[in-house]
């Protein structure tokens, strides 16, 4: 299963933003349409809005999971295609004459919104050779027609034609330049943040391995413990920074791979041979949540391998979902831990609880004891 809390990763420009609108739009309109077809009488009308509404359906569903850069343009052809096809049949059965002769012009505008220039052109061109055929063959083999034999309507239409691909094109040369420029601008404020993002990364590395040296020259377990209790968590936010500048999206961050990186790097700083059980669900949170989470976690598993196993084995199991606006984040162990123990953990003041619980209080959490085996606790964090 895969759960997507916030949506501005999957869709990288207004062109890929207005082309889902568009087919929400176009589904709506004949869903409406197809209620009002079958309520009325059940006739051919509502076989073409049917067979339409699945084409749309099922080129939505692509849209969607297609990783194509320019997917927002084959969509719109192929909405192109199959609106014209589905307008033209309309046309020519007298179908809804009064509308379906107003969503040509609106097509020709949004051929030059969507596409670069010389598409727009040879887009527009077959747009127009289209409809000059279909006008053409129902003059000839419908000749009780009342729109294609009344030559005042037919004059109408085709100047309206013509006026609105000029307008497209006169809005296309108004637009182009300053959204090329706003591209290009946001282009360099990503590569400024992903350099900030590299250079924070590596600093804190420095840090850590400047913990990491002196280290190696304690003898007391006690201060050699402290030294790696800080570098894991100053680890635990250069991970988030390095995740940060390997990605373009700033804003939301994949829960379920930081939290694998990160228990990976405790596993690896303990010698721990441990199993490591994450949720598969593709969460993706603000970096602020994700970082308190980050320290939560980390706090905890360190915890589990200083106390929880017997001997230097175990698992660390970790799965979340969300429900209603709320992240539910469950940790668990499979040490031996009673209740009791649970509690009394959970009472104490060290550093790693009291961090623990800042976290919590930041992110407006609520931490309830799970009755099992082991370690466990049950986050909730509103969203």
């Amino acid at each position: 299963m895969s759960i997507k809390f916030h949506k501005s990763h999957m869709y990288k420009n207004y062109k890929e933003m207005m082309t889902v609108y568009i087919y929400l739009s176009i589904i709506f309109i004949l869903v409406l349409s197809m209620l009002i077809n079958f309520l009325r009488n059940f006739d051919e009308r509502f076989v073409i809005n049917i067979s339409t509404l699945i084409a749309f359906v099922l080129g939505l569903y692509w849209y969607v999971k297609s990783d194509n850069p320019s997917r927002a343009e084959i969509s719109m052809t192929f909405m192109v295609i199959i609106s014209d096809v589905l307008l033209a049949t309309l046309v020519l059965k007298e179908h809804y004459l009064n509308y379906t002769t107003v969503f040509p012009m609106l097509i020709t505008f949004a051929l030059w919104y969507f596409y670069t220039l010389k598409r727009a052109l040879w887009m527009s061109l077959f747009h127009f050779s289209f409809w000059i055929i279909i006008y053409v063959y129902g003059y000839y083999h419908y000749p009780e027609h009342t729109l294609l034999h009344n030559t005042t309507a037919m004059i109408g239409l085709v100047i309206s034609y013509i006026f609105m691909g000029l307008f497209g094109f006169s809005y296309y040369l108004s637009t182009s330049k300053y959204q090329t420029k706003l591209e290009q601008a946001n282009l360099q404020q990503n590569l400024l943040l992903k350099e900030i993002h590299h250079r924070v990364k590596n600093n804190l590395n420095i840090v850590s391995s400047m913990l990491g040296i002196q280290q190696m020259c304690e003898n007391e377990m006690y201060v050699i413990e402290l030294m790696k209790k800080n570098r894991l968590r100053i680890e635990s936010i250069a991970m988030i920074h390095e995740i940060l500048y390997k990605h373009d999206d700033f804003s939301n961050i994949n829960l379920s791979d930081y939290i694998e990186q990160l228990l990976i790097a405790i596993k690896d700083m303990y010698s721990a041979n441990i199993e490591i059980v994450i949720s598969k669900d593709e969460v993706f949170l603000p970096l602020d949540i994700v970082l308190k989470l980050g320290i939560i976690t980390n706090e905890l598993a360190i915890n589990s391998l200083k106390h929880a196993f017997q001997g230097n084995s175990g698992m660390i199991k970790i799965y979340f979902t969300i429900d209603n606006d709320t992240l539910v984040y469950v940790y668990k162990d499979s040490g031996i831990c009673t209740k009791k123990k649970k509690e009394e953990i959970w009472k104490h003041a060290n550093l790693g609880l009291k961090l623990i619980k800042m976290m919590l209080q930041e992110i407006n959490a609520e931490v309830k004891l799970i009755e099992s085996k082991g370690l466990s606790y049950q986050i909730e964090v509103p969203l």
